[in-house]
């Protein structure tokens, strides 16, 4: 089940809503005002335009970056981040760069066009606010500069964060710069904002502290991944006694055919070898006796993901870790398949290979 919902594509980057977006607005959307509403509307038009600016710098690197993912929480782009400092130092920089220049250029226009002052709390304030060019340019103000300062916070993986393990991946070893720039986040950053957040009774920002905690062991682990399965081919990598099984059995039959316990994933095939789908176990819990006299084909998911056996571990660990179950493929025919537990578990093996080279 898809995690977001697609609502625009901007220069060939998918712009998709995350539930928790949706669910946010469901339930504050009523509280928030007209006022608090266009707020809102500011804070997550200037955090899309800040994660545009990522995206399209990475481009100009030559970096895929095709989609990006409005969360409650803020914005992510999904990057595939270079293990080149100077590269992600730019990229890194482009998003709070992008909302200083916006702050600083609403700047100019309230001191050339001499617009009376907006104080913060009078942006945020439902009894002050008035929708005209005054206030508008205020807000956008306020908006980009908290955008900005927040950014920078050397957190990882937030901007502030990629910036400081860049400029330390220039001087030593990029997992150890990785190491240094997560300690600085989990054992400083994190937890500082977290208790603000406590003591300000702020639940957001209690929830995104423990949000880029999780985060930043995550990104921590996808480093050494990279450097452990460098170099090797998913095709090297992948498990070759694919569990699968005709879409015709009925679901009866083949429960009781299973004999081993750890497979939770099976490739249904059809007529003519032709995969139909991959079938969790999962699915079938709980079904009632007509259900269990069905096909399995009628049980099938396309929930997974297809990788080419040529294609690099390490420039496809996002992928690979983001899927329950990813077919391996060459020439259309499936040779093998991953799952995040089986890449997790390779990364012990082969740090010993290498190290025993």
């Amino acid at each position: 089940m898809k995690s977001s919902i697609r609502v625009v594509n901007i220069f060939g980057i998918s712009v998709e809503l995350h539930i928790s977006f949706i669910l946010f607005l469901v339930l504050l959307l009523p509280m928030l005002g007209f006022s608090g509403l266009f707020f809102f509307a500011t804070v997550f038009s200037f955090v899309l335009l800040h994660e545009l600016a990522h995206s399209l710098v990475a481009r100009a690197f030559g970096i895929r970056a095709d989609k990006i993912v409005l969360t409650f929480i803020g914005g992510v782009a999904t990057v595939e981040v270079p293990e080149n400092p100077r590269w992600e130092l730019l990229m890194a920089s482009a998003g709070p760069l992008f909302n200083f220049l916006a702050a600083g250029l609403c700047f100019i226009l309230i001191r050339h066009f001499s617009l009376p002052p907006v104080g913060y709390l009078d942006v945020v304030s439902p009894e002050r606010f008035a929708l005209n060019a005054t206030y508008v340019i205020h807000t956008i103000l306020y908006v980009n500069v908290l955008l900005g300062l927040f950014n920078i916070v050397p957190g990882f993986p937030m901007d502030g964060g990629r910036i400081l393990r860049s400029l330390l991946a220039l001087k030593m070893d990029y997992i150890k710069a990785t190491q240094l720039s997560v300690s600085v986040g989990q054992q400083l950053i994190f937890p500082l904002l977290f208790l603000i957040g406590l003591l300000n009774g702020n639940f957001i920002l209690t929830l995104i502290s423990v949000v880029l905690f999780i985060a930043s062991g995550s990104e921590l682990k996808i480093v050494k991944l990279r450097s452990a399965l460098r170099g090797l081919s998913a095709g090297e990598i992948a498990l070759r006694e694919v569990p699968k099984v005709d879409g015709s059995i009925l679901v009866r039959d083949f429960i009781e055919s299973i004999k081993e316990a750890y497979t939770t994933h099976h490739v249904v095939y059809g007529e003519g070898g032709r995969v139909l789908g991959v079938l969790r176990l999962s699915d079938l819990t709980n079904l009632n006796k007509g259900r269990l006299l069905k096909p399995v084909g009628e049980f099938v998911t396309q929930d997974y993901a297809i990788l080419d056996s040529s294609k690099r571990v390490s420039d496809s660990i996002k992928d690979i870790l983001s899927n329950e179950f990813v077919l391996v493929v060459s020439e259309k025919k499936v040779v093998g398949y991953l799952t995040p537990q089986f890449i997790s578990d390779a990364y012990y093996f082969w740090t010993l290979k290498k190290a025993a080279q």
